[in-house]
């Protein structure tokens, strides 16, 4: 399977989806995951919406060089591996989707997980996380499904129920 790659682009402080939107209006296919919260002022409370990772958009890798970005207003850089543009593949931007569609303080109830073992690759195949892929980790008797954006060397956990997740490959 040949999925397309995106590319993490770094923007200005509180920029991110504005660059998003100009970046869509411009030809590209950009994203920027966001989740909904309830932040509290002195005298009101308001639901807003906040970037899940702060200061990143990603773009979808075209055949336009990465360095045309740099002509779009709110861009800082453009993250890095080995030299070159680093890639998030689409299945890993499709998992920070669905975890921001679903964001909620307790996510989910959890059981005991005795098929699973530390390390085991699982996909959630029920529920408000269907589609993701993770690492399966015992912590204190309890099972969390980690998703692992490897490039940015970021770490997102939620508790799931057994029910809802199949195994993939054992121990990655």
């Amino acid at each position: 399977m040949n999925e397309p790659n995106w590319w993490v682009i770094r923007t200005k402080s509180k920029s991110e989806k504005k660059l998003a939107a100009l970046l869509n209006d411009s030809g590209y296919e950009a994203s920027c995951p966001t989740f909904t919260t309830i932040r509290q002022w002195s005298d009101r409370k308001k639901k807003v919406e906040l970037p899940l990772i702060s200061c990143v958009v990603f773009v979808k890798e075209t055949k336009k060089a990465p360095n045309d970005l740099f002509l779009f207003p709110h861009v800082h850089s453009i993250l890095k591996e080995f030299g070159k543009p680093a890639l998030v593949r689409q299945s890993e931007l499709q998992s920070l989707l669905i975890l921001c569609g679903q964001w909620e303080d307790d996510l989910v109830n959890h059981e005991n997980y005795s098929d699973y073992e530390p390390g085991d690759y699982v996909e959630v195949v029920s529920g408000k996380f269907q589609g993701m892929r993770g690492e399966m980790v015992k912590s204190q008797g309890k099972h969390k499904l980690y998703l692992t954006i490897k490039s940015l060397r970021m770490v997102f956990s939620i508790l799931l129920p057994k029910s809802q997740v199949k195994l993939i490959a054992k121990n990655i």
